[in-house]
């Protein structure tokens, strides 16, 4: 779909974190329906995409995502709802998280002083 972001907001969380790794998790999964709704959007108009590539700058949250160690701790329960909501569109193939730095995410100078 280009080079730029197709889709980037800010707002608060809803819900209070304790790690940077939630707060992380929390945002992916409130975007997470945005790029649901994307997908069943493209692919009504024919633009069939195989695979959205959602870009984290947050190691720890990918590995919680990627290779499943939500149930390894006990500050991370709380938030099993949103943890498998994501786990399921990467299972099934629709989503893949990759890491990328901080400063290159295109989309990150909006929650992100200058």
């Amino acid at each position: 779909m280009g080079k730029g972001a197709t889709y980037s907001c800010s707002r608060k969380q809803k819900l209070n974190t304790i790690s940077s790794t939630e707060a992380e998790l929390v945002g992916t999964s409130d975007i997470l329906s945005m790029i649901v709704w994307v997908r069943i959007f493209l692919d009504a108009q024919g633009l069939g995409i195989e695979l959205f590539t959602l870009h984290q700058d947050n190691k720890s949250t990918i590995q919680l995502i990627v290779i499943d160690r939500l149930s390894s701790s006990k500050r991370t329960r709380h938030i099993g709802i949103r943890f498998y909501f994501i786990k399921y569109h990467i299972d099934k193939g629709e989503i893949h998280a990759v890491y990328c730095p901080t400063k290159k995410l295109l989309a990150d100078f909006v929650t992100k002083q200058l």
